[in-house]
């Protein structure tokens, strides 16, 4: 009986999802924020590609790409969001120096 019952209740609430159901505006900006550290390669282009075909107009897309790395081996992520991203004229900045090599006097 309680199984018959769940069973209901999953029913009704399914069919009341679906009805609240709107079709998508596509008005609203929105933004990605992908954050990579040494990253697989293979992993990485999967990720990219998968934002890239979003079914949303591209001009209202943000991206933005933080590598948390500070080494020249990181730059392979860059070079590959400049090109899966090369038709929407990406844009970057490099920061070399970050918190991570940031030393604190004490007192």
């Amino acid at each position: 009986l309680h199984v018959l019952v769940q069973s209901l209740f999953a029913f009704i609430e399914h069919r009341r999802m679906k009805t609240r159901t709107k079709p998508c505006s596509y008005t609203k900006t929105i933004g990605f924020t992908i954050s990579a550290y040494q990253e697989d390669p293979s992993y990485l282009r999967e990720c990219l590609n998968s934002v890239k075909s979003l079914q949303y107009p591209s001009e209202l897309l943000r991206i933005i790409m933080v590598i948390d790395g500070n080494s020249d081996d990181d730059r392979y992520m860059m070079d590959m969001f400049r090109e899966v991203f090369a038709d929407q004229d990406p844009g970057f900045f490099v920061w070399k120096n970050n918190y991570h090599s940031f030393y604190f006097v004490g007192k």
